[in-house]
Parts: structure tokens; C-alpha cells; sequence
């Protein structure tokens, strides 16, 4: 089996929540930009990996709050990002037919330690 990690340098933006309330020309612009940022991130770090045919993706969520996460609306607000790291070919399509979830956790982490870590493996 082969992994490959991301780490993303903060948490999903909340506008990109399923229950923001933003004009949806704002959450189009947020969501380009954090494509793009996704996008970028996957092609500076992909290496020689394959786009797997079928891959499974973990989530692990740090925050430095004891905030009280929804993790469908987590994983739902990082979206965008998936959608990156399949335009940079990490991931071959974000479909039911090639992309499944494995995991998904929160962890407490220290004030500036925030962020997200997506595993993608085949």
C-alpha cells in the first residue's frame, strides 16, 4: 500500500462550512483560492505518485481550541481542497466510484500547531 500525506497549514476556512451564511459570490471566490492553494500544494509535493485508481482518504483535523467540531461539516468544508489535490493528480477523481473515506479525528494541538493533515493512500 502506498500513502502519501498533506499537511495543510491551518484549518478548513469556516465560510467554506456547509452552514456559513456567505453570498455565494464570496464562497465562489474563497473556494477558488483554496482550490488553487490545494492545487499548488499537491504538484510542489507529489513526487512520482500515481494517482491511484481507487484511494482512501483519512482526515485529521489539529486545533488549539477545545472548540467543538461537527466532522461532517469539517470534512465537508474541505471541499475545495480535495478538488486541488485532484487537479494536481493525487487524486485520480473525488467520485463514490474512486475515492472513499477512511478516517476521521480531532486532536488537540498546541496554539500554533492548527492545521490539517490528509492522508491519501491507494
Amino acid at each position: 500500500m502506498f500513502k502519501i500525506t498533506f499537511v495543510f497549514d491551518s484549518l478548513p476556512p469556516s465560510e467554506l462550512s456547509p452552514n456559513a451564511r456567505l453570498h455565494w459570490r464570496g464562497r465562489a471566490a474563497r473556494v477558488k483560492v483554496e482550490r488553487e492553494y490545494a492545487r499548488l500544494l499537491g504538484i510542489q509535493n507529489k513526487g512520482t505518485w500515481e494517482a491511484p485508481e481507487r484511494a482512501i482518504i483519512s482526515f485529521e483535523f489539529h486545533s488549539s481550541t477545545k472548540k467543538i467540531f461537527d466532522l461532517d461539516n469539517a470534512i465537508s468544508a474541505c471541499k475545495s481542497w480535495l478538488d486541488g489535490l485532484r487537479d494536481a493528480g493525487i487524486l485520480l477523481k473525488d467520485d463514490c466510484w474512486h475515492l472513499s473515506y477512511g478516517s476521521a479525528r480531532v486532536a488537540l494541538a498546541k496554539h500554533d500547531e492548527t492545521r490539517l493533515i490528509l492522508e491519501a493512500c491507494e
